[in-house]
C-alpha cells in the first residue's frame, strides 16, 4: 500500500475501529481479492466486532497498491458511504476504479532431460552438534502465557504525552505469540498498583505444564539505578516501577512452577540516559543441593529493551 494511503487509515482508525459495519463489507472485500476465504475467517477469528475492524485494518496496509481504492469501494457497496468519503477526502484525487490487471500467462513446461546428464552426490546428515543439556525443552502444546501491558494514555497530571500507535505494535505483538502457540493476555493502560496486581496474578499461576513466560511492557520509561536490571517504566498514574521489582515477582519463591524454565520480558521504554552494560551468564549450571541452592534467583532471565 502506498505510504499516504497507509496514513490516511492510520489517522481514521479509531473512528473506523468503532463504526465499521463487518457484516455486509465480508463478500466485497472477497469478491474484490483484497482477502481469501482464510484470511477473513482468521480476522473473524479476533473476537469482537471491534477486535476484527482492527484487525482488518492492520491487514489491509499489506494487501498491495490496489488495497487502499478498493477498499474504498467495498465500503460503498457495503452501504458505508459516509466512511468511504472521509477516507477519500483524506487522500485527494483517489481513482475508485482499480488499474486494469492482466493475468499473467501460466508457467511453461519443464524441458524434457536425461538423468544421466546431471550429477548425483551423496548427501548425509549432518551429526547434531547441540548441548542437549544447555537446551531450553519447548515441547508442550501450550509454550506458555503471554502477558502484554500496553500503556497508552497517560493522566495529564503527569506530564507524560500519550503513546498514539502503540495500539499496533500491541496488536501485532499479541498476534506473533499466538502463533508461537503463548495464551496470551492484553492488558491497556493500567496504572503503577494495576500493573503489580496482573504481575502478581501472572506469577500465581501454575506454569508446570507449559515452558516459559513471557511478559512485555510497552509504556515511558525513566531512569533507576541497579546493577543488574536498570531502568523502570510508568503507570498510567505516572508511578515508577523498576525493571529489578518486575522480575523479582518471577524468582524461585514466589513463582515456583517457573523455576528452571526461561522467562522472557520485552520492554518498549525509554530506560533514561543510563547506560545498560548489560549481566553476565553463567554458563555451566553448578549441581544443586539442599545448602546451596538459591529460590531467590534461579536464572537469569533474557530482557530485550526497545526505544520509542
Amino acid at each position: 500500500m502506498e505510504p499516504e494511503y497507509r496514513d490516511i487509515l492510520r489517522r481514521n482508525r479509531v473512528r473506523l475501529v468503532q463504526s465499521l459495519q463487518l457484516t455486509d463489507l465480508w463478500d466485497p472485500l472477497l469478491q474484490r481479492g483484497i482477502f481469501s476465504n482464510d484470511m477473513i475467517e482468521e480476522i473473524q477469528r479476533e473476537g469482537t466486532r471491534r477486535d476484527q475492524a482492527r484487525k482488518l485494518l492492520i491487514e489491509l496496509e499489506s494487501r498491495g497498491s490496489q488495497a487502499f481504492p478498493l477498499f474504498l469501494l467495498c465500503l460503498k457497496e457495503s452501504g458505508q458511504d459516509k466512511l468511504a468519503d472521509t477516507l477519500q477526502s483524506g487522500s485527494g484525487a483517489c481513482a475508485l476504479e482499480p488499474i486494469p490487471v492482466t493475468p499473467s500467462p501460466g508457467p511453461k513446461p519443464l524441458p524434457k532431460a536425461d538423468p544421466a546428464e546431471y550429477p548425483t552426490r551423496d548427501v548425509r546428515r549432518k551429526k547434531e552438534t547441540l548441548d542437549k543439556d544447555k537446551d531450553y525443552p519447548m515441547s508442550s502444546d501450550l509454550s506458555g502465557l503471554c502477558l502484554i501491558i500496553n500503556n497508552m494514555n497517560f493522566h495529564e497530571c503527569t506530564g507524560l504525552s500519550n503513546r498514539t500507535g502503540s495500539d499496533v505494535d500491541r496488536d501485532k505483538l499479541a498476534n506473533r505469540m499466538r502463533s508461537f502457540h503463548f495464551d496470551v493476555m492484553v492488558k491497556d493502560n493500567l496504572t503503577g498498583q494495576a500493573i503489580h496486581d496482573h504481575l502478581e496474578e501472572l506469577a500465581a499461576q501454575d506454569h508446570s505444564l507449559r515452558d516459559c513466560c513471557l511478559v512485555v511492557i510497552l509504556s515511558h520509561g525513566c531512569e533507576t539505578r541497579h546493577i543488574q536490571f536498570p531502568g523502570g517504566v510508568y503507570g498510567t498514574d505516572g508511578i515508577r516501577i523498576p525493571v529489578e521489582r518486575i522480575v523479582s515477582y518471577f524468582n524461585g519463591s514466589k513463582c515456583p512452577s517457573l523455576r528452571g524454565k526461561p522467562k522472557i520480558f520485552f520492554i518498549q521504554a525509554c530506560g533514561g540516559d543510563q547506560k545498560d552494560k548489560g549481566c553476565s551468564v553463567t554458563t555451566e549450571t553448578p549441581p544443586l543441593s539442599p545448602t546451596s541452592t538459591s529460590l531467590q534467583s534461579d536464572a537469569t532471565p533474557v530482557f530485550f529493551w526497545g526505544r520509542r
